[in-house]
């Protein structure tokens, strides 16, 4: 159970990651007072802005994330599969069970897109 406990942390972290990244690239605006003119062309805030990233370790489980949900979205049913993966991680609202009554599909099926998931983010856990 070890790397799946990680793995599906992980998972579970993805929408404060998603935020916490949108949050370091949103830019700050800051009113100048001094009334100096500003400089033409591309400001100290932009380039700040454009070079905040989170930590290395967070990116990585970021990116995992998302590039396995690209990857199933690409499946038959994938959307199907990543609103199973919503309501059961993100949104925490429903068991893996209730979210395949909600889902129209049999508890198997579910078990074996949750599988899917959480072993495509291993794998792109351990590639990048």
């Amino acid at each position: 159970m070890g790397w799946r406990h990680d793995t599906r942390k992980v998972i579970r972290a993805y929408p404060a990651l998603k935020r916490a990244e949108s949050e370091l690239k949103r830019q700050k605006v800051i009113p100048s007072y001094s009334g100096m003119p500003k400089p033409s062309g591309a400001s100290r805030s932009t380039e700040e802005t454009a070079t905040r990233e989170l930590p290395k370790g967070q990116q990585r489980e970021l990116d995992a994330v998302r590039y396995s949900i690209e990857t199933t979205n690409r499946y038959r049913n994938g959307d199907l599969r990543i609103k199973m993966i919503d309501l059961v991680y993100w949104r925490s609202t429903h068991t893996l069970t209730g979210a395949a009554v909600a889902l129209h599909v049999s508890i198997d099926t579910a078990r074996h897109w949750h599988s899917d998931f959480v072993e495509l983010v291993d794998a792109y856990l351990r590639i990048l």
